[in-house]
């Protein structure tokens, strides 16, 4: 079970995410004056991708570990519940402070994007 609390890391562990970038290289992000004009009439709207197909796969693959209950590090959970659905063939997950934990769930946190 004992794992390391990545809460008292402040800084990226590792990098997987981009955590810095110039006012050039933020545009990319941004949202139109026509997406922030939909969102108001609206009240969502379609942003930019800000995660890349390999940083998604880190995160999947450390979330497939996180959903077995008293995996390394359970400890440092907020909450934790590996089944939440009234319906026993179907599965809902719920946890609180997968940062704390998980190294990419730690370090999305400083991700420019």
């Amino acid at each position: 079970m004992s794992g390391q609390d990545l809460s008292q890391f402040h800084r990226p562990m590792n990098d997987l995410f981009v955590s810095s970038a110039t006012e050039r290289e933020r545009q990319q992000w941004k949202l139109s004056e026509e997406q922030i004009a939909f969102f108001h009439e609206h009240g969502f709207v379609a942003g930019p991708k800000i995660l890349t197909d390999q940083q998604v796969d880190q995160l999947r693959k450390e979330l497939e570990t996180l959903t077995e209950p008293g995996h390394p590090g359970s400890e440092f959970w907020y909450e934790y519940n590996s089944n939440e659905s009234p319906d026993p063939s179907r599965i809902l997950f719920h946890a609180l402070g997968a940062w704390r934990v998980a190294p990419a769930f730690h370090d999305v946190l400083w991700n420019a994007a």
